[in-house]
């Protein structure tokens, strides 16, 4: 039975345990067309229907929305369909090679370029979709920005990347952190400015600027770190 809808693939760039992922509309479990990337914590779906024959499963989100689609999981996605296809076919064609070893006749189907041609490209996709979940594609920077951000919000996210409307609503967290804290240390004054500092980004504010603070104040958290 041909399965259509929506699937989350792509999981990519974990920090603290909280990867992006990319809702994609899907034709039998294979990627199709990017919908949008998470910060996603947990997805719970809901499964309705008679398997094979009449079903419907609904997902929702834990997760955080990212204001665009984040490139590098739509690119995997595709890279780690493209290895689940190719890892098929590797298998069905090897099956076919011991079926012919083991059953020799006039009449069997010998192997010729094409066949070949069909099993090195299975190979090579599986060998590409395998090497995706060990490139790393988070980048230091943005790996210490995350950290940073999950000590304030308790979510390893970059609010640079989030929507507008949930960029209002960290600010507005941090505003009422900042009131409830009182005084607070050095530290903990560079890290809320931190995550100010990306939401700007977010609000479409001077991104230049903005991203010169950001590496400004993580040298001055490192200095920090160093010093203690």
């Amino acid at each position: 039975m041909p399965s259509v809808g929506t699937e989350f693939y792509g999981r990519v760039k974990s920090v603290q345990q909280l990867p992006i992922v990319t809702s994609f509309w899907m034709f039998n479990y294979i990627p199709i067309l990017p919908r949008e990337s998470w910060y996603c914590r947990k997805i719970k779906s809901e499964f309705a229907g008679v398997p094979l024959i009449a079903s419907t499963e609904r997902f929702e989100v834990d997760g955080i929305p990212l204001a665009k689609l984040d490139a590098a999981s739509v690119v995997i996605s595709y890279l780690r369909a493209l290895g689940a296809v190719g890892l098929i076919i590797s298998v069905l064609w090897s099956v076919m090679f011991v079926v012919m070893y083991l059953n020799p006749s006039p009449a069997a189907v010998q192997p010729d370029g094409f066949v070949y041609a069909v099993f090195s490209i299975g190979a090579i996709g599986t060998a590409v979709g395998g090497i995706t979940y060990v490139i790393p594609l988070c980048s230091r920077r943005e790996r210490r920005i995350r950290q940073v951000c999950h000590e304030v919000l308790g979510w390893a996210i970059d609010p640079a990347v989030v929507t507008k409307p949930m960029s209002q609503r960290l600010l507005a967290f941090i505003n009422e952190l900042s009131q409830a804290s009182g005084r607070i240390d050095s530290t903990q004054e560079l890290m809320q400015m931190l995550v100010v500092t990306r939401c700007r980004i977010a609000q479409g504010q001077d991104r230049n600027d903005n991203e010169a603070r950001t590496t400004q104040i993580l040298e001055e958290l490192s200095s920090i770190a160093i010093r203690t």
